[in-house]
């Protein structure tokens, strides 16, 4: 199960200042919206930590404008490599 770590820049939403909190100023280009649509493609919302059932669940775009701030500083992805139970308690690794 991969997880993504987002490092949101509330700049990148705010760079029409007529239209705060819409990235370009433009209606659906915002926070939310992303938020939404991970959410709708099998991601679970843990505020900047977002899970997925699968590596395909990801979404593969990203747009850098020039000129404009980026919407994210970073994302962090994380994958689970494997699931293995050693039989060691936890308590041998203090």
């Amino acid at each position: 199960m991969p997880a993504l770590v987002f490092e949101w820049n509330l700049a990148g939403f705010n760079d029409v200042a007529t239209a705060p909190g819409l990235r370009n100023g433009v209606a659906n280009q915002d926070k939310a919206t992303i938020i939404t649509n991970l959410t709708a493609n099998g991601a679970t919302n843990y505020n900047i930590v977002f899970t997925f059932p699968n590596g395909t669940a990801l979404e593969r775009g990203a747009e850098n404008q020039m000129g404009v701030p980026d919407v994210v500083i970073s994302v962090t992805r994380i994958n689970q490599i494997t699931k293995r139970d050693t039989g060691i308690p936890s308590i041998a690794f203090t």
